[in-house]
């Protein structure tokens, strides 16, 4: 009984990592866990990705919540800036 509680955690992760490849889950990776999300505009650092955002926002290419929520990640964010550049040059 010892071991169990001394590695429940592990046992329940690879439990888990079983019902998820048995159902074709997607693993979400540790990458993915600790991957900053930017609630509002004002939680971007500011600078480049927060004027960036602000003119997305402006042009009414990111909208967010009636709240203010955007919630997008820094590659959400660089992904809109690459397909608005690409927008501009047309």
């Amino acid at each position: 009984m010892r071991n169990y509680l001394k590695n429940k955690k592990n046992i329940a992760e690879n439990i888990a990592a079983g019902v998820a490849q048995y159902f074709k889950l997607a693993k979400i990776s540790e990458e993915e866990e600790d991957m900053v999300r930017w609630k509002k505009l004002n939680d971007i650092p500011k600078g480049f990705y927060r004027d960036e955002a602000k003119k997305l926002m402006d042009k009414g290419i990111l909208k967010g919540k009636d709240d203010g929520t955007i919630d997008i990640t820094e590659d959400m964010l660089r992904c809109m800036i690459f397909c608005q550049r690409i927008i501009d040059q047309k």
